[in-house]
C-alpha cells in the first residue's frame, strides 16, 4: 500500500479542479504510479480535486459486474472516482484516447459535480481523453506531461494529431522539466504558456535520519552502498549499472523494484560475478523507500531516458548523494551537486560512483537544493499556475 504521511490542511479555496488520469496506484498494481498520490494530495492542499481514474476493464466487465482495482490509500483531501473503459484487442491504440473519453463521460454523469478546470496528467492518451471531455464540458483544460508521453508517445506519428489538437485546446501546459518543454518544441508541437513543476516529495517521510539505524533495520552488511529505486525495465538500462558496479571493487547495490527485466538482470548479474554484491529487494512500499535511501552512500539511476526522477529528489531531501545519467531533467536537478556520466557507458558510470564515494558532496547542499520542492510547494504552485489559466 501506499504510504500514509504528513498532510498540509487544505486552505479555504473555491477552486474546483477535475483530474483526468490513468497513473495511479490501484490493489492490483500498488507500485505503479508511486508519485501520484503526493502530487494529488499537494494539490488537493490548495484546491478542491476529483481525481478521475480511467482503468482499463474486461469487456465482460459490465455485464457481470467483474471486481475491479480499487484505489490503494484513498486520500481524504481528494476524491476519487473510478472510469473504467474497455480496450478492444485490435483497435489502434492511437484510439485508446476516445475509448478512455466513453468510461469517463459515464463516471461524470455519476458526480454530480461541477469544476472550474480540468487537469490531464500525462499526454497521450490521458491528455487527449481531458481534453476532448473538457470540451464536452466546456471547461477550460491544463496537461500535464510526465516524461515517456514526450520520449514515445508525442514522437509517435500516429498520435501527433490527436496531440496537436489537446495542446491547442490546452489554457497551459505543465512539465516536470524544462527538457521536456524542449523536446515537445522541437516535435513541431504549438505550446500553451507553460511552467516547469517537477513532483514534490514529503517532507516528513523523507526527512534525514540514522544511516546506521536503517542499515540495521534492513540487514545491510558493512561496507559501500549503492542503491537503485526504480522499475525494472529496459529504459532503466539496470545492465549498466550493473556492469559499472562489476568496475568499482567492494560496493554493494540493492534494487529496490520490480519489473519485466528482473530475471535477465539476475542472470546478467551473476555472469559478472555480483551474485555475493547484490541485494534483489524488490518493490516495497513507498513508506519503506526512505530506508533504502538512508542506508545508501550513494543513490545511483542509469536510465537512457527520464523527466525529472521523483526518487532523486527524495534522495537529495534526505542528503543522500546522487549519481545518474545526464538525461532528461536530472542535470536541471542536481546542477553541479552530483557526478553525470553519458548514457550507456559503464565505464562512464563507474567512474562517477568511485568519485562520489571518495567525495560526497555535503548534505546540506543537497537538501538545500529542492527544499522547495515539498508536496506543498509544488500543490501551491500547480493550483497558481490553474487559476491563471482559467482568469487567462
Amino acid at each position: 500500500m501506499v504510504g500514509r504521511s504528513h498532510r498540509p490542511p487544505r486552505e479555504p479555496c473555491t477552486m474546483r479542479v477535475l483530474a483526468v488520469t490513468s497513473l495511479y496506484p490501484t490493489l492490483a498494481q500498488p507500485h505503479f504510479a508511486a508519485f501520484m498520490p503526493g502530487r494529488m494530495r499537494g494539490l488537493a492542499a490548495h484546491a478542491n480535486v476529483d481525481l478521475l481514474l480511467c482503468r482499463q476493464t474486461h469487456p465482460l466487465g459490465y455485464r457481470f459486474r467483474l471486481p475491479t482495482s480499487i484505489v490503494v490509500d484513498p486520500l481524504d483531501q481528494l476524491t476519487i472516482w473510478p472510469a473504467q473503459f474497455i480496450a478492444l484487442r485490435g483497435v489502434a491504440r492511437s484510439r485508446r484516447a476516445r475509448q478512455m473519453l466513453g468510461g469517463a463521460r459515464r463516471a461524470v454523469r455519476q458526480m454530480d459535480r461541477s469544476w472550474d478546470v480540468v487537469l490531464g496528467h500525462f499526454l497521450v492518451p490521458d491528455g487527449v481523453c481531458a481534453a476532448l471531455l473538457a470540451a464536452e464540458l466546456g471547461l477550460p483544460v491544463v496537461l500535464v506531461a510526465h516524461g515517456s508521453d514526450v520520449h514515445t508517445k508525442a514522437a509517435d506519428p500516429r498520435c501527433h494529431a490527436d496531440l496537436a489538437w489537446a495542446l491547442g485546446q490546452a489554457k497551459g501546459l505543465i512539465v516536470v522539466s524544462d527538457d521536456l518543454r524542449r523536446r515537445l518544441a522541437d516535435l513541431g508541437f504549438a505550446l500553451p504558456p507553460t511552467t516547469v513543476l517537477p513532483c514534490g516529495y514529503d517532507p516528513a517521510l523523507f526527512a534525514p535520519r540514522s544511516q546506521t539505524e536503517a542499515r540495521a533495520r534492513l540487514g545491510f552488511m558493512p561496507g559501500s552502498w549503492l542503491v537503485y529505486v526504480g522499475a525494472l525495465r529496459g529504459v532503466k538500462r539496470l545492465d549498466v549499472l550493473l556492469q559499472a558496479l562489476a568496475l568499482v571493487p567492494d560496493v554493494h547495490l540493492a534494487v529496490v523494484g520490480d519489473g519485466d527485466q528482473a530475471q535477465p538482470l539476475r542472470s546478467l548479474a551473476r555472469s559478472l560475478g555480483l551474485d555475493a554484491r547484490v541485494h534483489w529487494a524488490g518493490a516495497r512500499p513507498h513508506d519503506e523507500v526512505p530506508d533504502f535511501l538512508a542506508a545508501a552512500d550513494a543513490v545511483v539511476l542509469s536510465s537512457d531516458r527520464e523527466g525529472t526522477p521523483t526518487i532523486l529528489t527524495e534522495a537529495l531531501a534526505m542528503g543522500r548523494p546522487v549519481v545518474a545519467t545526464a538525461v532528461g531533467g536530472i542535470p536541471e536537478l542536481v546542477g553541479d551537486l552530483a557526478r553525470l556520466a553519458p548514457p550507456g557507458q559503464p565505464q562512464a558510470l563507474a567512474q562517477a560512483i568511485a568519485g562520489t564515494l571518495a567525495a560526497p558532496p555535503p548534505s546540506d547542499r543537497l537538501r538545500n537544493a529542492v527544499a522547495h520542492l515539498t508536496l506543498d510547494a509544488v500543490g501551491r504552485a500547480e493550483s497558481e499556475f490553474l487559476r491563471a489559466c482559467i482568469e487567462e
